[in-house]
């Protein structure tokens, strides 16, 4: 009798086991790696280098800059005038492109690249160490860094030239507010790193 209890008992407990043992089961999460819900990056447009100077916008000179009177636009430089910029240390420079019909001072494109030996456009130094966007674009970044945030819907040139376009102005709000045609980014690589970056509108 004594042994018919105990293998009762003992059959009790791991009927009890196992049920536990597939409720959990039931209750578990998958796992999910973070890979597999990261959403890809949709590409939306730059239109300010440090948090301060922004296309299209003349005021916004004055807080990057301030001594905006002592400012001299250059023709020599580039298809359009621009006024040259470069970083505390003078390792990098920044060009804002003033078309003609403008208001002055203010610019519809941003160029940055690496000052070479040969460039004389050091006269307005501004005192940060590197020039960026507002989404973190900023020359050595890799390639890969560059498409998390901006997407992989770019057109790639032989030229190691990597091309973001917005050109659809009935459908976009961006082109709409500026009364542009058309946007663009563009990021020169080399060695898989962003050596030149230049955004803004073209050319009406």
């Amino acid at each position: 009798m004594a042994r018919k209890i105990l293998l009762l008992l003992l059959s009790q407990v791991i009927i009890s086991c196992t049920e536990s043992k597939t409720s959990s089961r039931r209750n578990q999460t998958p796992k999910v790696h973070e890979e597999d819900v990261r959403q890809e990056a949709i590409f939306t447009p730059d239109s300010t280098i440090h948090g301060v100077l922004k296309l299209h916008n003349r005021t916004s000179l004055d807080e990057f800059y301030g001594e905006t009177e002592r400012l001299k636009l250059v023709d020599s430089l580039r298809e359009a005038y621009v006024l040259p910029f470069c970083n505390r240390n003078g390792s990098q420079y920044l060009f804002g492109y003033q078309y003609e019909g403008n208001e002055k001072l203010s610019f519809s494109v941003f160029e940055i690249g690496y000052v070479k030996k040969d460039m004389e456009v050091c006269e307005a130094r501004v005192d940060v160490e590197n020039f960026s966007t507002e989404s973190g674009i900023k020359l050595g970044m890799p390639l890969e860094e560059l498409l998390e945030l901006k997407g992989k819907e770019y057109e790639f040139r032989s030229d190691s030239l990597i091309i973001y376009k917005i050109d659809d102005y009935s459908g976009s709000e961006f082109l709409q507010k500026y009364n542009m045609p058309a946007y663009f980014l563009e990021c020169s690589m080399n060695a898989s790193r962003v050596s030149k970056i230049k955004l803004g509108f073209e050319y009406p």
